[in-house]
């Protein structure tokens, strides 16, 4: 990374450390908040390259760098939590899928998804944005969580960034800070399933997917 993107990056960081504070805070004064899970994972061992390349021929798959330490704080409205983690500097709205969706999936005892956009976490010194969906197996308990990741620009990286920082107009209120952050993961969520959806081999876009074996503390 270089210094100057270092130096934002601190900059960024050191701005939201207050927000966090107060949302940390704010979450913790309700009931719901009492129930944190605490999730540790470590990088799934990814398959063949070459038979991804046969069935997946616009996505990569790669080995994660590193394992992931998450947390789920639980809110007020049971379809959604906060994810305190390693990987972000601040708290991401997370949807809980509900069980008539659930029905869709017979495999699954339940089902998390988030996005989030990075820089240098998965592609050297590049902006990415990323899906990540987390599953619990129904029949062993197997939690695995996967992402799906795209590169970006500089451009939307700062944009998603000036979002995030909107939240902090709504810490006082618990149901108008999930309001504002269902609106913001709504936007990452559509910019990354349009980015996902163009072409890599037209726009030499960087994707790839990763997956990591979790166990809850």
């Amino acid at each position: 990374m270089h210094q100057t993107e270092r130096h934002g990056a601190l900059t960024f960081n050191m701005k939201k450390l207050l927000g966090i504070m107060v949302l940390g805070f704010l979450l913790s004064g309700n009931a719901y908040a009492e129930k944190i899970e605490v999730f540790k994972c470590k990088p799934k061992k990814i398959a063949d390259p070459a038979k991804v390349e046969k069935y997946l021929p616009d996505e990569r798959k790669i080995d994660s760098r590193k394992n992931l330490d998450f947390s789920f704080m639980h809110t007020l409205d049971r379809n959604y939590k906060f994810i305190k983690s390693d990987f972000r500097n601040n708290y991401t709205l997370v949807e809980v899928l509900n069980k008539s969706i659930l029905k869709q999936y017979k495999h699954y005892k339940s089902m998390h998804i988030w996005f989030t956009y990075e820089f240098d976490d998965f592609f050297p010194e590049t902006y990415t944005v990323s899906q990540y969906i987390m599953t619990e197996n129904k029949k062993n308990g197997n939690i695995v969580l996967a992402a799906s990741i795209v590169d970006t620009s500089e451009y939307y990286f700062n944009e998603f960034s000036k979002l995030d920082e909107s939240k902090n107009m709504s810490l006082k209120n618990e149901d108008e800070l999930i309001k504002v952050s269902i609106d913001i993961s709504t936007k990452i969520n559509d910019y990354f399933n349009k980015r996902w959806a163009i072409s890599s081999s037209t726009y030499n876009l960087k994707q790839a997917g990763t997956a990591w074996d979790c166990l809850k503390q």
